[in-house]
């Protein structure tokens, strides 16, 4: 959604972290403009290597958990929602942990976490004296998923949807496919989500073409990793791709470091639970 300042070439953009942001607007033909967040999301993707939706999450996880410690730690529906949530998740409790020493901003941590602490105490008072173990689970239950995970959840879904529709649209498919060469390509996990979302049967061969030239490449280098440390070949340089080939093969299945699952994986848990309990 955007809005035009009033007799100004400035278009008033909403932005998927902060609130708005003022991008200079060029005069184009009607319909030819690629989504200057996608541009620019792409090319920083490009330098962070690795599956581009994967860098782009991290990025923004880490802008707006900074954003928190230095602005947000005493907003009012922040703490409400935190409490709804027993926090943040493991991975961005940690996360925020890591930041905030670098930050100097343990001491709002440690107020955030006074209210939680002070809250959830109160709300086990409230358990001991239920009898029902049932009523005990409600109680202690989280209300609602970490919010960085739910924001987490809207940025894959808007860069999968920015890059389907740059590959679909004939005025900015070439550039978009050069953009998306540049970065490491989409880790499975992604490439699933985007088969999924695609409704573009040509979008959905030149993705899965590019990840099969990706996986030849990846297999190859890994397979001279390998040979290269057999001792009759160990003179044999070794390029930077070979050389990082493992690490680079964990990332294809699973996503970048600190990417979160947990509505995968609480879905496939819910299945497996319904089969067992209809076969029972």
């Amino acid at each position: 959604m955007a809005e035009r300042a009033k007799g100004s070439s400035l278009r008033l953009h909403r932005h998927p972290t902060f609130r708005f942001a003022v991008v200079a607007e060029r005069p184009q033909k009607e319909g030819t403009m690629m989504d200057a967040f996608f541009r620019l999301d792409m090319k920083a993707a490009t330098q962070a290597g690795g599956c581009p939706v994967c860098a782009i999450i991290a990025q923004r996880t880490d802008r707006y958990l900074r954003f928190f410690l230095t602005e947000n730690v005493l907003a009012p529906y922040i703490r409400l929602r935190l409490i709804a949530s027993q926090g943040f998740c493991n991975l961005h409790a940690h996360w925020l942990a890591r930041l905030a020493p670098m930050l100097d901003e343990a001491l709002g941590v440690a107020t955030v976490y006074e209210h939680l602490v002070n809250e959830w105490r109160r709300q086990l008072q409230r358990a001991s004296e239920e009898t029902s173990p049932q009523r005990i689970a409600q109680i202690l239950r989280p209300q609602r998923r970490c919010p960085v995970c739910e924001h987490a959840d809207t940025w894959e879904r808007d860069c999968l949807s920015a890059l389907l529709r740059a590959l679909t649209d004939p005025q900015s498919r070439d550039e978009a496919q050069r953009l998306y060469e540049a970065t490491g390509g989409l880790c499975l996990p992604h490439l699933r989500r985007a088969l999924q979302l695609a409704d573009d049967s040509e979008v959905v061969t030149y993705l899965l073409q590019d990840a099969c030239r990706r996986w030849e490449a990846l297999e190859r280098d890994l397979a001279e990793f390998c040979r290269k440390h057999d001792y009759r070949f160990r003179n044999e340089p070794m390029s930077d791709e070979e050389r990082q080939s493992w690490r680079r093969a964990i990332e294809a299945f699973v996503g970048k470091e600190g990417m979160h699952r947990q509505n995968d994986l609480d879905n496939s848990l819910r299945r497996g639970l319904r089969r067992w309990l209809k076969l029972g």
